[in-house]
């Protein structure tokens, strides 16, 4: 028999507990290359009547939002670990993730996401799949720092003399953060309109009067950060005021390449508008279409390569421009990779890609997937689970369930595939007890603590004992078959609930309650 050991989890504020282990060493390693290491070291769990044991931390500092992956190896200088899970905590309890570790003592990456900045106190726990042991390593200290952003400014294109436009501020940090705080809105010369709190999207509109003469109207924007991100600001949008105020919006690919037929697309507001639409590339008219429901089309097949600026004039009469746009097309540049985030619900912490995650039998996580080209993210999946829509589902407690997940692509973006790979783990079994809730029960008095036959939600069979104080309390079952307790002497009982577990599907059942009389 292997030599026991008791140390103590990080020494947290209001946290302090004892764990038996036998000699193993959790080495804990968090970082990705692009953040450079703040600290490295050998940190020594509390002294065991034997031998310590050494966690050895390789710590870095981060930024908020963005992702660090958290790797741990469990070794044993004896023999072979036994397969278990590894749970990442920081800041005192706070469950960041876990993975599963082979009897090697090797375990895939977690990541996280710091969700704010500042300094964080890491650690990490292994816990036997058999329940013979759980090893906390001693924790070290990480330091987060504050976010960037980037503010950028929308509105339309052009609008009506004395009307009414609206305007957008969004704010993007680098990571899956999003930000809070204001924007405050000012015109193109500096002069402030007003302040505006960001949405829970990071965007902030503004509802502003249009002048009462023709001209190019800007507008800015300027960021007041939050606690964990730096402040920013948007270049001028220029908005055209014209007395017509019509809105011309093209739509095409932002990249083409020689040969290849683009179709282009102008829309005019209101969608009732009549007239023409005279289509240039360059300079060149190619092309004069008359308006269907406000819109007009032609197909133009580039022959050269590089920066084509695409223009389209409304004329109501054929004989003036009541309203103008251009957009500009690269032609034989190749379309820029996209990329997929996945960010399980009620997470800041998006999934490393190719890193594996643990998924216990019967329980589910529910994916939020973005991307930089916006387009929607198929989610796909083999093996012992299922997915609907976004959500995975274990449907066993071993094996592996490689995940997919993809972009269709487009003209701008290239298909982009992110795979991981999820272990099933061993789910827990739970109990629908009638025992009292543990504390001070009556002396002498029969209390009720399951009915008869009971089973766990994975139909075992449930059995009752009494693992501390049996002389001063017993269980037993009734004529009918419901299962009883009394404590016939003053004192504290300990009863627990047990049901064996169900190979590769369920882990044992083990529920103590404890009272007194």
């Amino acid at each position: 028999m292997k030599e026991q050991s008791t140390i103590h989890a990080p020494d947290f504020p209001n946290r302090r507990r004892s764990i038996n282990f036998r000699k193993h060493a959790i080495t804990f390693i968090s970082g990705i290359a692009s953040i450079a290491t703040i600290a490295a070291g050998t940190l020594v769990l509390a002294p065991s009547a034997t031998a310590a044991t050494a966690i050895t931390f390789q710590p870095t500092g981060g930024t908020v939002g963005v992702v660090i992956p958290l790797k741990a190896t469990v070794a044993d200088g004896t023999s072979d670990i036994t397969a278990g899970i590894v749970s990442y905590f920081a800041n005192s309890g706070t469950l960041i993730g876990s993975t599963a570790v082979s009897v090697k003592g090797a375990s895939e990456a977690v990541n996280w996401a710091p969700p704010s900045a500042g300094a964080f106190g890491l650690y990490a726990v292994y816990a036997a799949a058999d329940g013979s042991q759980t090893v906390t390593s001693s924790a070290v200290t990480v330091n987060i720092a504050k976010s960037s952003t980037t503010t950028v400014v929308t509105g339309p294109a052009m609008i009506k003399v004395s009307s009414t436009a609206e305007f957008t501020a969004t704010v993007n940090t680098p990571g899956v953060y999003i930000p809070t705080g204001t924007v405050t809105f000012q015109k193109s010369d500096g002069t402030p309109i007003e302040t505006k709190a960001l949405s829970n999207q990071g965007k902030a509109s503004i509802n502003i009067l249009m002048p009462g003469t023709e001209q190019a109207f800007g507008i800015r924007a300027t960021y007041l950060p939050d606690i964990n991100t730096t402040g920013s600001a948007s270049v001028n949008f220029y908005t055209a005021v014209t007395p017509s105020g019509s809105n011309v919006l093209l739509t095409m690919p932002a990249i083409g390449t020689p040969g290849t037929a683009v179709t282009v697309t102008a829309e005019v507001t209101p969608p009732t508008s009549t007239g023409t639409m005279t289509f240039y590339v360059g300079t060149t008219v190619v092309d004069v279409r008359t308006l269907v429901a406000g819109k007009a089309s032609f197909l133009w097949t580039p022959t050269t390569t590089g920066a084509i600026t695409i223009k389209a004039n409304y004329s109501k009469t054929g004989a003036t421009v009541d309203g103008t746009t251009s957009q500009v097309i690269v032609i034989g540049q190749p379309a820029q990779g996209d990329r997929i985030t996945l960010i399980p619900a009620g997470s800041n912490t998006a999934w490393i890609p190719g890193a594996g995650y643990v998924i216990r039998n019967g329980s589910s996580v529910t994916l939020n997937p973005r991307t930089v080209s916006g387009l929607p993210v198929t989610i796909s999946a083999t093996g012992n689970c299922v997915v609907s829509g976004t959500t995975i589902t274990a449907k066993a407690g071993i094996g592996t369930c490689p995940i997919t997940a993809t972009t269709a692509g487009d003209a701008r973006f290239t298909k982009a595939t992110q795979l991981n790979t999820v272990a099933m783990a061993g789910g827990y079994q739970s109990i629908q007890a009638k025992a009292p809730a543990p504390g001070r029960i009556a002396f002498k008095r029969w209390y009720r603590l399951a009915d008869p036959n009971l089973v766990t939600n994975a139909g075992v069979p449930v059995s009752w004992v009494v693992t501390s104080g049996s002389a001063r309390c017993r269980v037993k079952p009734t004529v009918l078959g419901a299962m009883v307790l009394i404590i016939n002497r003053h004192g504290s009982c300990t009863v627990a609930a047990r049901a064996v577990g169900v190979p590769q599907t369920w882990l044992k059942l083990n529920k103590r309650y404890t009272y007194r009389a």
